[in-house]
């Protein structure tokens, strides 16, 4: 757990509820695709607490509902060192709970360990933004404790794999932070923490029930989109008023990601291929914990019959890789993302530069990520769509694909 010197790190609820709720009552006029309808859902103000691997709190998850159903989530930071108060906007139902999580971990344990005795268990992320359940455990006439993450959707044990490769593994978020960079992340969320403490006192109205479109413009009148610029990948070929040009699919498998997302790609362009084609193109398999890159690029280009080369960003800087998100998705192309053992595709973008309060939040810049986890065999029922935080994005490069 963290230690005393990390204790100051740790963002109580309060404030994070404060935060949810500011940003609960600002989607009306964040102006992002799904934010609008999610203004409309009730806000529950009590959160799920999700911990980061090296036994930290990390998130807090707040469900936005309507009609008794969770339609979404506004996660924020449960961790100053992450530098930025909100984490994602997620406009879809979650499709795992920890009630269920923990029975199927359960179930997944005592498979492993039939003597197993579980002694605590906790929600942990275990590779941003997978979710799982950490169970603690002894076995009858040991004296040590034993622990194992399983996935919060599928229960499956998660691997111990180090291999950057390995798409069913888990590593600490927090500890992948530079050391050198978490100073100035740290600054950067008391500033933040700061300026909500100080709207909080002049404009308490906005921490207070639910404020509607016309009364939000009252209350902050300085609301405008001047600086505001954002785009999503339309359907092919290019028209206006197309609706977004993807299929949102999920995982099949807990190690599927790659082949889900490049589904979802590929699709955009006219190639309609399953999973398992895919994946047999691509070499994924158990034992390569997924698809290595390698199969990545070759299986791509020889399902598409090297119609569209697949080429990765340099990833130079931060500020060039967002660049190049939006000279992407205004060109009409969605792209891979890879996160640490874990791989998404990017339909859209948000940005503005000039609303302070959207700077505060983490908000003003944002990728519009269509992820296939959480883990479903029926592919149209799993996966979360949701506005990511380019402040806090675990993206290392973006995988960009072009016409040949």
């Amino acid at each position: 757990m963290a230690n005393s010197h990390e204790s100051r790190d740790v963002v109580d609820i309060g404030l994070s509820r404060s935060i949810a709720l500011l940003t609960s009552q600002l989607l009306s006029s964040l102006g992002a695709r799904g934010a609008a309808r999610l203004a409309e859902a009730a806000f529950s103000d009590q959160p799920i607490v999700l911990y980061d691997v090296n036994g930290e709190p990390l998130f807090h998850d707040y469900a936005l509902v309507s009609a008794g159903a969770t339609v979404g989530t506004i996660r924020t930071a449960a961790n100053r060192k992450l530098g930025s108060p909100v984490i994602s906007i997620q406009h879809t139902p979650p499709r795992w709970n920890p009630a269920a999580a923990l029975r199927l971990a359960r179930e997944s344990l005592h498979a492993i360990e039939p003597n197993g005795v579980i002694e605590s268990s906790q929600l942990v992320v275990y590779a941003h933004p997978k979710v799982g359940i950490r169970l603690n455990y002894g076995i009858s006439g040991e004296n040590a404790t034993r622990t194992q993450i399983f996935d919060a959707s599928s229960g499956n044990p998660v691997s111990n794999s180090n291999d950057p490769d390995h798409q069913f593994s888990h590593y600490s978020f927090l500890d992948s932070l530079e050391t050198g960079d978490i100073r100035a992340r740290r600054d950067r969320y008391e500033d933040a923490e700061k300026k909500i403490r100080e709207l909080k006192s002049s404009h308490p109205a906005l921490f207070e029930g639910t404020l509607s479109k016309t009364q939000l413009a009252i209350t902050l009148p300085q609301l405008n989109f001047l600086g505001t610029k954002s785009g999503t990948v339309l359907l092919s070929p290019y028209c206006p008023d197309s609706p977004i040009g993807l299929t949102h699919y999920a995982q099949i498998l807990d190690y599927f990601c790659v082949d889900a997302s490049a589904q979802m790609l590929m699709e955009h362009y006219g190639w309609n291929y399953t999973q398992n084609q895919i994946a047999v193109a691509m070499g994924t398999s158990v034992a390569n914990g997924g698809t290595t890159g390698a199969g990545l690029t070759t299986g791509f280009a020889s399902l598409t019959h090297n119609s569209l080369p697949l080429t990765f960003d340099d990833g130079a800087t931060r500020a060039q890789q967002f660049q190049d998100a939006i000279n992407e998705v205004s060109a009409n192309r969605p792209l891979f993302t890879q996160v640490p053992h874990h791989y998404r595709v990017c339909v859209g973008f948000f940005e503005d530069t000039i609303q302070l309060l959207w700077l505060t939040l983490g908000l003003n810049q944002m990728l519009y990520i269509y992820d296939p986890w959480p883990w479903n065999p029926d592919l149209c029922q799993g996966g979360a769509i949701y506005w990511e935080s380019w402040a806090t994005s675990p993206v290392m490069w973006f995988g960009i694909v072009h016409h040949a």
